[in-house]
């Protein structure tokens, strides 16, 4: 979608912004929330996070020209890293 939006607006129009949080940590938090689901999809949550795995794999970011990360770990320090960028991006 990124690269869709980028082509039809141009690349100096989008910022990109990849949040990225450990594998494991990302797999805890996608649990958490289908377990308060009324009727949680476990095989479908595998499904998605598989596909993720492939879809955002780091030579896809790459072709996307997508290099700036930002760890998501603490996701308060990551708002402020985050609002400083977009602040950083806008200046120029």
């Amino acid at each position: 979608m990124f690269v869709s939006l980028q082509k039809y607006l141009g690349r100096d129009k989008v910022i990109p912004l990849y949040l990225e949080v450990e594998d494991g940590e990302r797999l805890s938090r996608a649990l958490r929330r289908e377990r308060k689901q009324k009727e949680p999809k476990y095989a479908e949550l595998c499904r998605r996070f598989l596909a993720d795995s492939r879809d955002f794999a780091p030579e896809k970011l790459r072709e996307a020209g997508i290099d700036k990360i930002f760890d998501n770990s603490d996701s308060s320090a990551c708002a402020e890293v985050i609002a400083a960028y977009i602040l950083d991006c806008v200046s120029r």
